[in-house]
This record gives C-alpha cells, structure tokens and sequence, in this order.
C-alpha cells in the first residue's frame, strides 16, 4: 500500500482494515509487526486514519508499544505517528487511550528506530495543548533532551522537533526543558 493512493482506498473499501485490525492482537509477533506496518503504510490516507480509528486499531496498536516485539514497537509507533498527522481526534483517542506513556517508554527502551519513530510521534501528538501536558507529566521532556545528544541523526530531528512543539505557547514545559538541558 505504501505510495499508492489506489491500493490504499482500494483495501480499505475492500475490508482489509478490520481484519489488519483483529491481527493485531489475534495474530503471531511477526502477524502483527505486518498488520502494524500495513496500517502505517494505509493511514497516509485522511480516510484511512478515520477507518482505522472506527475499527479500533488505535487500543491494539498502543498496546504493541509495550507487548511487541522491537520491531513491533517500532511499527507501532510509526502506525500512530501518521493516525495521528493531521488528525486532531486521533491526536486526543491517543492520548485517552494511553498512548503517551508507552511513547515515552520508548524513547529510552527503543531501538534506535523505535526511538525515532517514537520521537516523531511525540513531536505529532505535541501539536495538542493537552498532550504537551500529558507528554511533560509523563517524563517525555527528559528522554527527548537526552536523544539530541545520544540518538541517531533522525532521533535527534525528531527530538529537537518535538521539544520545539512542546515548548510552543507551553510556558511549564519551557521552563523544564530549559532546567532540563
């Protein structure tokens, strides 16, 4: 589906989204590191995002953070970085749904792809004033800070990208990040 808006719609009209769904918590490691890349690659569609989001994927995706294997965790965290770009209600069922912690998680138990897409998804999620919040109460401003000097050059755009965010019009986080770093 990656790249190709046709197979995209075509998937998602064809039923191919509550199926990809249910495989996340029904299926193998490796069943469910596909169906996450799979929903990662569909949700670039605006209508996908919303589909996706009906047919509950956020609740199992969110989960994977924590019970997936690396490689899940990271296709995961990629799968909720774009459910979440340009899509103000995912942005909130993220965050409702547990989503920031695990995230956070992330940026200190993950791989180096983890971390980034992990990052990358803090930086989307932080466009909301209520997850600047939820990001900061959660401790994401420290491991964020870290990954601008321990990451890979991703991780550390990705990084500088969401402390830019979680700084903006946030008075609180300013301050600690400034403690912080």
């Amino acid at each position: 589906s990656a790249n190709n808006a046709d197979n995209m719609v075509a998937i998602a009209k064809g039923g191919g989204l509550k199926p990809l769904v249910a495989l996340l918590t029904s299926g193998t490691p490796v069943g469910k590191e596909n169906a996450a890349a799979a929903l990662w690659g569909l949700s670039a569609n605006a209508d996908n995002k919303v589909g996706i989001a009906k047919q509950g994927g956020l609740k199992p995706l969110i989960a994977l953070l924590t019970s997936g294997t690396p490689v899940g965790k990271e296709r995961a965290a990629g799968a909720l970085l774009s459910l979440s770009a340009n899509n103000a209600d995912n942005m909130v069922a993220i965050a409702k749904g547990g989503g920031l912690k695990p995230l956070v998680a992330l940026l200190t138990s993950g791989t180096p792809v983890g971390k980034e897409n992990a990052a990358a998804a803090l930086w989307g999620l932080s466009a909301n004033a209520d997850n600047k919040v939820g990001i900061a109460k959660q401790g994401g401003l420290k491991p964020l800070i870290a990954l601008l000097t321990s990451g890979t050059p991703v991780a550390k755009e990705n990084a500088a990208g969401a402390l830019w965010n979680l700084s903006g019009n946030n008075a609180d986080n300013k301050v600690a990040i400034a403690k912080e770093g």
